[in-house]
């Protein structure tokens, strides 16, 4: 006679709880991970706001920034739309809402830093919070607003 081995029903419950666990940690991370990829981008858009000025003073050549709303990007351009530095589209759930004060979607940083007029738009992020990005004309300063 031979002895079959296999396992017993409580051994296959206690697998089934630990995998359901490990599940139920997991999946819920993955909300965090698109959270923190949506902090990013939004970190990286001030950061190149900021890099357009400060090339523009370095460089002593006008930098633009470039929003397109209908397609969820910006761009950014050295000396009049020649020469493309950077395009970014965002793919985490931030979302341009809109432009206030300027009419082209269009920043344009003198070599003094200076931008070409005052400016600002509205950035959304997934979970409703909006946040107004505003350029100081005289001083190129770059504000970030909360918008309740």
């Amino acid at each position: 006679m031979t002895v079959k081995r296999a396992y017993t029903l409580i051994e296959i419950l206690i697998v089934l709880a630990l995998i359901s666990l490990i599940m139920a940690i997991a999946i819920p991370s993955f909300g965090i991970l698109n959270t923190i990829k949506e902090n990013q981008e939004f970190s990286e858009l001030k950061r190149d706001l900021l890099m357009s000025r400060h090339k523009a003073i370095v460089e002593n050549c006008p930098y633009e920034f470039k929003i397109d709303l209908d397609k969820n990007m910006y761009e950014i351009y050295k000396t009049n739309n020649t020469n493309l530095i950077k395009s970014k589209t965002f793919e985490s759930g931030l979302k341009f809402i809109r432009t206030v004060d300027t009419t082209t979607n269009v920043v344009i940083f003198s070599p003094s830093g200076s931008p070409s007029r005052s400016g600002s738009f509205v950035l959304k992020k997934r979970n409703g919070d909006k946040y107004r990005f505003a350029i100081v004309v005289t001083s190129g300063k770059l504000n970030i607003y909360s918008i309740k």
